[in-house]
């Protein structure tokens, strides 16, 4: 039976500080195809991703923002257009897979066999730690602070699905047209509302979601608004409130650091292609490697 293949779809905005390690952890997963949207970004994003799909290593899609639209949704669309690979998965650029059992995202996907469509991956959801501000390391590894597994917003999913099937796409759910929605371990998945379920399964697969970062970093983020709204600032008071949710932390959680080898393997293959095209760097997450 051939190993699945995988896409991987994401909007990103003024992500320089840490879109090599996000881009490197999934290729150390062995994603196949890269659908890279940019939407606009001023920092330096733009031209490191164009390097890196003059390389092969992305494919690069310029998605300018529109008043009234919401571009994500609408990169989600065009992405289902352009895939390829047998699956599609939808995640953001501080959103990272941890896989317990299986050596590649492809093995992780050969789990599922026809009769599944989609799959709910959990959120793991990480908080600041009390760090104020950033310093040149990477995420997986400047963050350990998560919350508690019962905690409500681990409930959220994101997720992956049979791109042959999809016939709709949401900023956490796929709609296929027909076939299972499972989580990781195989099970159905009983959704509570659109966008969470109600008990997580991390026992397989769970997504690291670092949605908080240090404090300067959120906000950072909270500047650059929403990529899921018609007006960006609009979403910015929410997300205050998302920090107080996110950041209540209370649960050490090392899980993914035994991948940083294989991630910082890539990084710097990464920046070897980037060196070579005299791209110079103004944030390098790996100071003393």
């Amino acid at each position: 039976m051939p190993m699945p293949t995988i896409a991987l779809c994401a909007i990103l905005r003024n992500e320089i500080r840490g879109v090599v390690e996000w881009l490197a952890h999934y290729k150390a997963l062995g994603v196949d195809d890269f659908l890279i949207y940019d939407n606009e970004s001023t920092d330096g994003t733009a031209d490191l991703l164009a390097a890196l799909a003059k390389a092969g290593e992305i494919d690069l899609i310029h998605w300018p923002h529109t008043v009234g639209e919401r571009p994500q949704r609408l990169a989600y669309v065009d992405a289902r257009k352009r895939a390829r690979a047998d699956w599609l998965a939808f995640f953001d650029a501080d959103e990272f897979l941890l896989l317990r059992e299986d050596a590649s995202f492809g093995a992780f996907l050969q789990r599922f066999d026809d009769s599944v469509s989609a799959v709910a991956v959990s959120w793991v959801v990480f908080g600041s730690g009390g760090q104020q501000a950033w310093h040149p390391a990477p995420v997986i590894e400047r963050f350990t602070d998560a919350l508690p597994p019962d905690a409500v917003p681990n409930r959220q999913v994101k997720a992956i699905g049979r791109r042959v099937m999809l016939v709709g796409t949401g900023i956490h759910r796929v709609e296929p047209s027909a076939g299972r929605y499972v989580n990781p371990s195989g099970r159905d998945v009983a959704f509570v509302g659109l966008t969470s379920v109600k008990r997580p399964d991390v026992a397989v697969a769970a997504l690291h979601h670092y949605a908080v970062k240090s404090l300067e970093e959120f906000e950072e983020k909270r500047q650059r608004g929403h990529a899921n709204s018609q007006d960006p600032a609009r979403k910015r008071d929410r997300l205050d409130q998302a920090f107080a949710d996110f950041d209540a932390g209370g649960v050490r959680n090392t899980d993914l650091l035994a991948f940083a080898p294989r991630m910082r393997v890539e990084a710097f293959r990464l920046r070897d292609i980037l060196t070579a095209q005299g791209l110079s760097f103004p944030v390098w997450p790996f100071v003393g490697d």
